[in-house]
Formats: structure tokens, sequence, C-alpha cells
């Protein structure tokens, strides 16, 4: 029911909207009342205290009508843009035009050749009062320039600083522009396009009205633009969101959601809020106490000891799993798109990253596994998700009884990676650095190393740096010098091949459900295959990456040794075991042309059927 009252005090109380045009002053009630009421929950997020300003700024100015080169980043107030390209080729800048475009009215000889969208968020930022826009396309020098490689990979500093973003989630591609944004002050293009909302009203008497609020399906989730793999990271980075989306435009902070037709703070209905991404401040060691634990070591009641899902590991598992079930137009900009983002997570991670997956927790971060079946991405790692086209996923940590920690890994750390330094081809060790857990200090009671000779474990340390080093020489020879070897990871381990048995089948007359992305049809699940040892004994079970190769089903397949596991089912609810009873194995392909393997799904066996198999010992590069 409405009346004649001031909207945010009355919260409970809808609103009869104009048919075609959206009233911005209830966005600017929006604004204030967030930055007014908010605080740092919306000025400085979760992870705000990690992201700093933009080295560089290009924006908008929306008075002048030209580029600005902001002389200091972080004392600037702006509004980005986040919105599809799609087929439409929007004006871009370049190094013919950059000295025109920042006269003052430069951009007026340009208009004609910008995208709907862009004017009508610059008509939105001039009329909510602000005066600087920043928008990807105009604001980065295009091209394969230093400048533009540098600003995609520090995006974070870009969407995490501006005061809030525009999302343009209306239409496919970046001429739909914003519905229902009249333009006052850019009438000379043309006079904006008309939404057409269809609000059912029913009239009681003068100052009184009964609406029907918008159907919940009016929202970000059912868009194009929420398909898209480089508005991902623009949505998580952002502090707030306008959201143009169907008919209307909402708003989104980390406090409240509201729309046009029913402030939604304290009404009780409304759109659902994003599913933000938090990493808190302890995970940059801000505010951390004695009792604070993120990925470390504890020892149980029993003196075993275990390892703590690390909570920076538990957001990254939600971004990996959500990231990848988005399209990328192109497939080269599967790690650049979600750059910016990775940064954060490297601050939070205090290690570098290697293709997309964290050094300092490699050995966990290397146990993804396929929601479908995945096709192969040139150019990127097999051993990575990033070298696949598909949603994959982590397996959930156990649950603890100790409600402080995140939960247990049903993994632990058995071997010792390298890959090769970015500025040279020398080796250096991965995982033991950082918040990960040093082999050096691992519990006695765990398998630091395995002998596959005589199945017994002992202290000392595999894959030798020097023995290694020869190793690589012998097997890469000239192409060390040649090419990029940083894609390349290797240990010394077990392996054994066996044959695959059954396909193993699931529920196959149902579908099943993601939290992210539309539900898996039966065809396109993964495949799951059992591990059979001699006598087609059962031995374990592997998931398979893609559909394989023609001839899986016909020969014995190569397994390499990867940690030890907990319990068994991949796709099963993890349930505690006091034990660790299982190896994670990954199914590969050797090259012997190249000595590089490749893999081709991730399984479980148990460790005692893997050692009555006898397996070997040898080097494996994994590219």
């Amino acid at each position: 029911m409405l009346q004649q009252q001031d909207c945010l005090r009355s919260l409970s109380y809808g609103k009869v909207l104009d048919r075609d045009w959206i009233d911005l002053t209830v966005v600017r009630q929006w604004l204030a009342h967030c930055t007014q009421s908010h605080g740092k929950l919306c000025s400085q997020h979760s992870w705000g205290i990690a992201i700093q300003p933009p080295k560089f700024l290009r924006v908008i100015d929306v008075y002048n009508l030209c580029l600005v080169e902001v002389a200091r980043p972080e004392q600037c107030r702006f509004v980005a843009l986040s919105y599809v390209w799609g087929r439409s080729t929007p004006l871009r800048l370049r190094y013919n035009n950059v000295d025109s475009m920042k006269r003052p009215q430069g951009l007026r000889q340009y208009m004609s050749s910008l995208p709907r969208t862009i004017i009508d968020a610059m008509e939105v930022v001039r009329g909510l009062d602000e005066r600087y826009l920043w928008v990807d396309s105009l604001c980065i020098l295009q091209g394969d320039s230093v400048e533009a490689r540098e600003q995609i990979a520090t995006m974070d500093r870009v969407y995490g600083s501006a005061f809030f973003t525009i999302v343009a989630a209306q239409g496919s591609d970046a001429d739909h522009g914003l519905r229902g944004i009249k333009r006052y002050h850019f009438s000379f293009c043309e006079p904006g396009r008309p939404r057409n909302i269809d609000q059912p009203v029913a009239k009681i008497k003068d100052d009184a009205h009964i609406i029907a609020p918008f159907p919940s399906e009016a929202s970000l989730t059912h868009t194009t633009w929420n398909t898209r793999a480089w508005t991902f990271q623009e949505r998580i980075l952002s502090k707030r969101i306008l959201a143009f989306c169907g008919e209307e435009v909402v708003w989104h902070c980390r406090k409240m959601v509201c729309r046009e037709d029913m402030q939604c703070e304290d009404s009780g209905y409304g759109p659902e809020s994003l599913d933000w991404l938090s990493l808190k401040p302890q995970y940059f060691g801000e505010d951390v106490d004695a009792l604070w634990v993120d990925g470390s070591l504890m020892t149980d009641r029993h003196g075993r000891t275990r390892v703590v899902r690390s909570g920076t590991f538990g957001q990254y598992s939600r971004m990996v799993e959500e990231y990848t079930s988005r399209h990328l137009t192109f497939e080269s900009d599967a790690i650049r798109a979600l750059e910016g983002l990775l940064h954060v997570f490297q601050l939070s991670f205090r290690s570098e990253f290697i293709s997309g997956l964290p050094k300092s927790l490699l050995d966990v971060a290397l146990l993804w596994r396929p929601m479908r079946q995945l096709q192969r991405r040139r150019g990127f790692p097999s051993w990575s998700w990033t070298g696949w086209k598909g949603q994959v996923s982590y397996n959930k940590a156990m649950e603890s009884a100790n409600r402080a920690y995140s939960g247990e890994e049903g993994t632990r750390s058995l071997q010792r990676w390298y890959t090769f330094s970015s500025s040279s081809s020398r080796l250096e060790p991965v995982n033991g650095h950082g918040w990960g857990v040093p082999l050096s200090r691992l519990p006695a009671e765990w398998e630091a190393s395995l002998d596959c000779s005589t199945g017994r474990t002992g202290r000392t340390l595999t894959s030798d740096p020097l023995q290694l080093r020869s190793y690589v020489q012998a097997t890469l020879g000239n192409r060390l010098l040649d090419g990029d070897m940083t894609y390349l990871i290797l240990c010394t381990t077990c392996t054994r091949s066996f044959q695959l048995g059954n396909q193993i089948l699931q529920d196959s007359d149902t579908e099943t459900l993601t939290p992210h992305g539309p539900p898996i049809p039966p065809e396109s699940r993964p495949l799951r295959f059992s591990i059979v040892a001699s006598a087609f004994e059962w031995i374990g079970t592997v998931l398979l990456d893609g559909t394989g190769p023609e001839w899986m089903d016909k020969q014995t397949h190569e397994f390499i040794l990867i940690s030890e596991a907990q319990y068994f089912g991949l796709d099963d609810e993890p349930y505690n075991v006091g034990e660790f009873p299982l190896y994670h194995v990954m199914l590969v392909e050797h090259d012997r042309r190249t000595g590089i393997s490749t893999r081709l799904g991730l399984g479980r066996v148990r460790k005692t059927a893997w050692m009555m198999a006898e397996p070997t010992e040898r080097v494996v590069i994994l590219g």
C-alpha cells in the first residue's frame, strides 16, 4: 500500500513509478543513505584494505566532455561502468585519438560513435551530481600497449576504488543502452530510450494505492551480463552497484538492496542480495589475535595433526566455481579476465599465483574437479583449471567441531613441486613457502616422502634440485632456452599404470543442480570410471576432465601419486574418518617425444592396493 510519505523514513511503503523514465532523485537518496549510514562496511568493504588506489587513472569528465588524466588518483571520486561489449564495436581510445579526446569538449565530435550504454551512463553520472566516469574502452589505451597490459592486470584498483559501479545488465551488447534514462544533458545525441514497465496499480482513494511488486526474476542473475567472465571480477570488486536490469534500476551494497517500487532495507521483500565474496581483514594481517587461524595446523585430542582449511582458500574455491561457469569471447583471456581479483587473493595468500593457482597451496589447488565434461583450452597448462573450458569445483572442507575453524582439508601434502623461475630456467620449489605447509616441518605422523621400491616412508625430502635439473636438461634440451617454461610444474613421484573398469553411472534421470550456472544434464556430466588392478580388482575411481582420447577404454593408463586422501567419494559429502587410507592420483598421458605429461583426470585409490601394485619412481613434468 502506498501513501505520500518519505520513502526512506517509511521503507515498507511502495511507489507508483513513471512508466517511461527512471527518477534519479530516488537513486540519489539511496546513495546518500548508504554513504551516511553504512560507514566502512560499504566504503571500505572486507578486502578494501588490500586494494590500493590506481597508480594511473584516466576518466571521462562528463561536464567538460573530455578525458582527464588524474594527477592524484587516491583523491579522485569516480564512477565505474560494467557492461557487455557483445557484437558491438565501441569507440576505443587509441594513439591517434587520445590527444583530441583530452581537449575540453573533445568527446563531442565522437558522441555519434559512442554506444548508447556509455552515453546513458554519462547521463546517470551527471544526473547524480557526480563528475567522473571510468569506461574501459575510453579510459584504457587499447591495443597491445604497455598501458593496456598494466591496467588490465590491476582492475582490482579501478573497481575497488570506484565510488560505485553502474552495471548495464539490460540487453546483450553495448548499444542497448540504459532503458529509462532520459537524456537531459546529452539530448543532442538522441533523447534516450524509454522503458516499458508493467506495474499493476489499484487506486483505493486519491492518496492511497495498492501496488504489486516487481517479480523477483528482475535481477542480475538472469542476465547476459551475469554470464560473462569479464564482468565477474567487476561485480565482486565493486563497493556498491547500481544495476540496470529488466526494466528497472536496483541498488546493491553490503548493507541493503533497494529498488524503485519498494525500498528494501527494512521491508522484508526484494531481489536477492548479491553473493559477495568476503575476505576478512584478518586474511590480510589486520586485527589478528591469538585465536585466529587461517590455513594452519591443529592437533586434535588424539594427538593427530590436521590441516585447517584456509578461509582464503574457501573463498578462492567459490570464486573458481563461479568464474568457470561463465563465458569468454576469447579463450586467451582466461586469466586476464580475472587478473585483478587474483591480485587481491595473492595479497591474502601471501603467495604468487601460477596459471591461476596459489603457489603456497599448490598441492591442494591441484585437486580441482570437473562439474561437467570439459574441453581443452589451448595455451594454458592441463594441470590448471585455466587449461579447460567448463565449470570446475573443489571438494568442501570437512566440518569441524570447533566453529572457530573453517573446517579440515581431507588431504595431506606428499610431494614437493618445482617450477621454473620467470626470469630464468632455474628450478624453484613451489610449496613449502608462504602459508603452505613446509615439508621440512611436516608432523611426525605424516608421510614426508615415499620410497616406491619399499613402500616405506621417510623424513628425507624428495626431488633433489640438482638431480631434477640434470633430468630436465636431458629431457627438454634446447627448449629451456627457446621458450617460456613457467607453465610447467614437476616433481619426483610414484607412478603406476592401471586399466579403467566400468563407467560408474550417476542418477541419469535427473539433472545436477549447481550453485552457479544452469543445471547440468546427464549427458554433460563428467565421466567417472573404476580403476582396476590385476584380475580386475577394484582399487579406486577416477573422474575424467574431458571425454578422454579414443583409446581410453582400450589400454592401461598412467596414474601419478599426488597426496594423501582421507575420504573416497569425489562427489559425495565428506565424512570424518580418523586416518588417511587413500591416495590422490592424477591420470596423465605422457608424451615420450616431449617428455611432458598432460592431466586427463583426478582420482583416489586405496593405499594398500597402490603399494601392492609395485609402482615405480620417475620425474613427472606436467604441462
